[in-house]
Formats: structure tokens, C-alpha cells, sequence
């Protein structure tokens, strides 16, 4: 019999301290229960694969287990094929599944996409820039008050004043209604400020156009047929399972990364940013995605 541990990846402890759970033991004890003949004994096999038939002619797995008739009876997730009926004898299915695609759910936020087009190192330039100018207009234009003119052109309404400079000095964009004073420093340190941001502001509108056209470019992964397609994203599947037989059998491309257990392509899933995907049931798929830290999803079904 096979079955899943819980918290814990030694067969042998969970064997020992009948640590074994699931929807298969609940089923035996069930079994067990209506008929109190039937007595059973849980195992795990040891190289913890479904099975499939070697070059010798043998089987692996759990297959190997009954075929070398070290157990009575298996209970899994085992997908009924061809190749396996002409050794083993299947009971009626409770559930049928297909191929899905686990993948990491994205972890982009939407409202931090307005701040890619630049880099954090030019945002920080940006800041400091805008502090420097508004120091450097703020010094200047102190400096100039100390004159007797500037004292008389305090009075009229058309004055360089305080609310108007500090104003003027923390905008981004020129405003018609900002009076700039009657120093040519001044007027020269005002226009060079504003054509500066009107570069910025266009460097930034191109940057941000180009990053929703490449995500509407983008084609996401929606089947397996997509993820062939495609080289960016490696994917993999179980080694010894018969997602491999069926990739074999179709003539398919040989997936770049075999793992030995469902535990290890699902970590290597959460812990790929999105650059890895694992093919496995629709059903292991469904549970682990409802699973902490819920950061994965399914794609497609074949």
C-alpha cells in the first residue's frame, strides 16, 4: 500500500508511528471496518515511485511491488495505462484526471507597475535632483532680496514671493500662473528645470508604454503545447511516472528537469519566480494549489 506521510519524509518513522493519512488510509478504514476479515498492513515502497517497466523487462515502484508480489495490493494516485494492465490488475477508477501545469503565481503587484519604467537607482536620482534645485533656487533667491530693489519689488503684486518660489521649486511641470521673477538666474535656473522634467516625463511615458505592450505581446502559458512551444520557462515532471511514458510514447520533448517526488517539483515550483513549471494529475495539483502558502496555480489540462 501506498500513501502520503505526515510532517515527515521518513518512511520508516511514519511507518513506525502509524503516522500515514489521507484519503486512501480513510478508504482502508473504511474497507476495514464494513468487512472486519479483510486486515491490512501499510507500507511505502522504497524508491517512492508509481513504477514503470525497465530496459531488463522489470518494474519499479509500486507496479515492481506487485509484480514481485512483495505486496497483496496498491493504493494511489496511480494512473491506469496500457502498458501497465498487461501486468497488474486495476479496480474501477473513483476518479478520473488528466495532465495539468503547476506554476508560481505571479507576484507582481499592479500598483508598483507605475514605478518600473525606471530603475530604484533613478527614482533616488530624481529625488535628490528636485531637493538640490529647490535648495539651490531657494539660496538664490534669498540672496537676491537683500538688494534695495528686490525690497521695492516686494511691494508690487507681480513679486517673486515666498509661496510662489517654494511653489515653483517643488513642481515637476510648468504652470502659465507662476511668476518667475526678474532674475535671468532665476529665469535660467526655472527653464532649464522644466526642460529637464519635459525629457524625463517623455523618457518615462515611452518606458511605460513599452512595458504594457510587452506584457499584451507576452503569450501566457495556457496548455502544454504552450509551454513546448516555448524555451524561457523549464519545466518538469515525476521520474518514473507515466507523465514520462506518455511524453516518450508522443514523441515529445524530453522535459530539462526529472524530479524524484511531488515534494520536489512542487518546491522547485514556489521557489522558481515563475521560470519553472511541473507537470502533474489535475487532482495533486488541485490540493497542493489550496495548500500554504498558496502561492501556485494551475494551467491548462491535457
Amino acid at each position: 500500500m501506498y500513501v502520503d506521510c505526515e510532517d515527515s519524509t521518513n518512511r520508516q518513522l511514519c511507518e513506525r508511528e502509524k503516522r500515514l493519512q489521507g484519503f486512501c488510509v480513510d478508504l482502508l478504514e473504511h474497507i476495514s471496518t464494513r468487512s472486519p476479515h479483510i486486515k491490512y498492513r501499510l507500507t511505502v515502497v522504497e524508491d517512492n515511485k508509481y513504477g514503470v517497466k525497465l530496459i531488463n523487462g522489470s518494474w519499479n515502484g509500486l507496479i515492481g511491488a506487485l509484480t514481485q508480489g512483495s505486496a497483496a495490493a496498491a493504493i494511489a494516485p496511480i494512473t491506469k495505462t496500457t502498458e501497465r494492465e498487461e501486468v497488474v490488475d486495476f479496480t474501477e477508477p473513483y476518479l478520473s484526471t488528466g495532465i495539468t501545469i503547476m506554476m508560481r503565481k505571479s507576484s507582481e503587484s499592479k500598483v508598483f507597475l507605475l514605478l518600473k519604467p525606471f530603475t530604484p537607482a533613478t527614482w533616488l536620482c530624481l529625488i535628490l535632483t528636485n531637493i538640490i534645485f529647490a535648495f539651490v533656487v531657494g539660496i538664490a533667491n534669498e540672496l537676491k532680496k537683500s538688494s534695495n530693489f528686490d525690497r521695492i519689488r516686494e511691494k508690487c503684486n507681480n513679486s517673486y514671493a515666498d509661496t510662489n518660489t517654494t511653489y515653483m521649486r517643488f513642481s515637476f511641470i510648468p504652470h502659465v500662473n507662476i511668476y518667475y521673477g526678474r532674475y535671468i538666474s532665476l529665469r535660467i535656473a526655472t527653464n532649464t528645470w522644466y526642460i529637464f522634467m519635459l525629457f524625463i516625463f517623455a523618457s518615462y511615458t515611452a518606458n511605460l508604454t513599452a512595458i504594457f505592450l510587452g506584457k499584451r505581446l507576452s503569450q501566457p502559458i495556457t496548455n502544454a503545447e504552450d509551454l513546448l512551444r516555448q524555451s524561457h520557462i523549464k519545466y518538469g515532471i515525476l521520474s518514473g511516472g507515466s507523465t514520462q511514458r506518455f511524453f516518450e510514447h508522443n514523441h515529445f520533448q524530453s522535459p530539462s528537469v526529472f524530479v524524484s517526488t511531488y515534494a520536489e517539483g512542487i518546491e522547485r515550483v514556489r521557489k522558481s519566480d515563475g521560470k519553472y513549471a511541473f507537470l502533474l494529475e489535475k487532482c495533486s495539483n488541485d490540493y497542493e494549489n489550496s495548500r500554504f502558502p498558496c502561492n501556485t496555480r494551475k494551467v491548462g489540462e491535457y
